[in-house]
C-alpha cells in the first residue's frame, strides 16, 4: 500500500518558488546556513540521481518541473528505517517524499532535510 494516495498529492511548485525568493531577501537563521519554509513539505518527482555524502547524510534529488530541483537528505539516524526504500529507488522513477523544506542559502538549493517518508507514484 503506497503512503500517499493521489489525491492527497498537491503541486507546490508555485509556493515553493515564491518562498525561494523571499527567503534570499532574509538573513539566514541557522547557523548552516538554512532557513526553514515549511516544516513539512510533501513533493512528486522524478528521480536525478543520488549518493552518500561526507557528513553521512543519504542524498537524491527530485526534478519537480523544468525549473525546479529538490535536493532530499536522509540523516545517517533514520537511514535504518528508510534503507529498503532507498535501495528501490532508480535514476527516473517517479516518487513523492515529504520532509521539512529548508533554503540552503549556502548551496543555493531547495531541500527536503530530513526526509521524513518516501514512497512510490503508481501511474
Amino acid at each position: 500500500m503506497p503512503l500517499f494516495r493521489p489525491e492527497d498529492l498537491v503541486d507546490h511548485v508555485a509556493w515553493w518558488q515564491r518562498a525561494w525568493h523571499q527567503a534570499r531577501r532574509l538573513p539566514p537563521l541557522s547557523p548552516l546556513g538554512w532557513r526553514t519554509l515549511q516544516d513539512t513539505a510533501t513533493v512528486t518527482g522524478t528521480i536525478l540521481g543520488g549518493e552518500t555524502a561526507d557528513d553521512g547524510d543519504t542524498n537524491f534529488d527530485l526534478v519537480v518541473s523544468d525549473n525546479l530541483r529538490i535536493h532530499c537528505e536522509v540523516d545517517p539516524d533514520d537511514l535504518a528505517f528508510f534503507r529498503l526504500a532507498l535501495l528501490a529507488l532508480e535514476p527516473g522513477e517517479s516518487v513523492v517524499v515529504s520532509g521539512r523544506l529548508v533554503a540552503d542559502l549556502g548551496h543555493g538549493i531547495l531541500e527536503l532535510h530530513p526526509v521524513t517518508a518516501i514512497g512510490e507514484v503508481h501511474r
